[in-house]
């Protein structure tokens, strides 16, 4: 499988591609899923046999971006904990000697990417860099805030990643929650900047869809509503289709695509969900309620209308509101998301964290004092 920027899912067995496209779509999306389950679960394995910063960017170009996200999310998780183990026994300075690993990882990588290398390579290696700055500025955090227990809420609230070797699968964790991967082989996108305000966002979803809701999230246009999303639909592994909304989209067409939402068991996200028309909204309601119930009980299939919708507990339903446009419908919206979703609001992104990010991911070492001249200039 080759996506759109070049990269490469080796399959474990070839999918014989004859008769109809129903009938061998469903062996192809499998065949993806075992074998990138496997690419993973090798990088996982590669990765715990990397020495040096040398032998790291050998096994960054020997995968895939988003294999070599969720591997290095792995032994991140895998880490951070050994270093809450070392504390427990008197160690209390093995937080701060972890910071200074980290950092030096980080300024290795920097200086790898400012050699010459294909645009494809050096969005890759911007992306894990982009990672790599996440999962300091957490450490950085604990050693600020003095987070010494494993069990801290600090610690808690972080979306960790575990390879849980006795059911051989890989799970993610966010407070009370825990969530199957989804294998979506994602292909090369490029990361987003990840702020204590994105990782909110993520524990309100997380425990949204451990309660069988969805998501909304309001804010003006630009402020990451639908990135966000994206953002953390990749961490999960799987695929969220976006939808935009308008006034002509009725009840029927909305009932179609939650359909191909449950079928395909991914995530959906309707966006300027503000200009679906009023009268469309009280049915929309009842369709969001069928589905909840469900998946409260357990249930495999939903009958409703002229439709048997198979439904699976990964779906995740997700609405984006501009606030401008809120006004007019406020009391049909506010009683959907009150029934339905879990609300956040996007109102001021931290530019200087994001800019500072993102100047790092391009190769500045001094990106801390030069992010915050661009935000002064602003």
């Amino acid at each position: 499988m080759k996506t759109f920027n070049d990269e490469v899912l080796v399959f474990k067995n070839a999918v014989i591609i004859k008769n109809t496209v129903d009938r061998w779509m469903h062996k192809v999306i499998d065949q993806m899923r075992k074998s990138n389950r496997f690419m993973i679960k090798k990088a996982v394995l590669d990765l715990g046999f990397v020495s040096n910063s040398s032998n790291r960017f050998d096994w960054i170009n020997n995968f895939p971006l988003s294999v070599c996200l969720t591997a290095d999310n792995v032994w991140w998780t895998v880490e951070v904990e050994n270093v809450f183990n070392e504390i427990k026994l008197g160690n209390r300075l093995s937080m701060k000697q972890y910071l200074n690993q980290l950092n030096k990882k980080i300024n290795d990588i920097v200086l790898q990417s400012r050699k010459e290398m294909l645009e494809n390579r050096r969005n890759k290696y911007s992306s894990i860099i982009i990672l790599d700055v996440h999962h300091r500025d957490i450490i950085e955090s604990f050693v600020i805030n003095n987070v010494i227990f494993g069990k801290s809420f600090e610690w808690d609230s972080v979306i960790k990643t575990y390879w849980i070797k006795s059911k051989d699968n890989l799970y993610l964790s966010q407070c009370s929650g825990l969530f199957d991967y989804g294998y979506e082989f994602t292909g090369s996108n490029k990361n987003i900047v990840i702020t204590p305000l994105t990782n909110r966002i993520f524990l309100t979803f997380t425990q949204a869809l451990m309660m069988c809701l969805g998501g909304a999230t309001y804010g003006l246009s630009g402020t990451g509503k639908t990135d966000t999303i994206m953002a953390m639909a990749t961490i999960f592994g799987n695929i969220c289709k976006v939808i935009n909304c308008s006034d002509g989209l009725d009840h029927q067409t909305f009932s179609q695509f939650l359909n191909g939402i449950c079928q395909s068991k991914i995530w959906g996200l309707f966006t300027k969900f503000t200009r679906i028309s009023q009268k469309t909204l009280s049915v929309i309601s009842t369709l969001l309620l069928s589905t909840k119930w469900t998946l409260f009980g357990n249930k495999n299939e939903n009958n409703f209308q002229e439709y048997n919708l198979s439904i699976s507990p990964k779906i995740g339903i997700f609405i984006t509101l501009n606030i401008e446009e809120i006004n007019v419908k406020k009391k049909e919206i506010d009683e959907i998301i009150k029934s339905h979703f879990r609300p956040v609001i996007c109102l001021l992104p931290d530019f200087e964290q994001i800019c500072f990010t993102i100047l790092y991911s391009e190769g500045f070492l001094e990106a801390k004092v030069r992010s915050s001249k661009i935000i002064i200039l602003n």
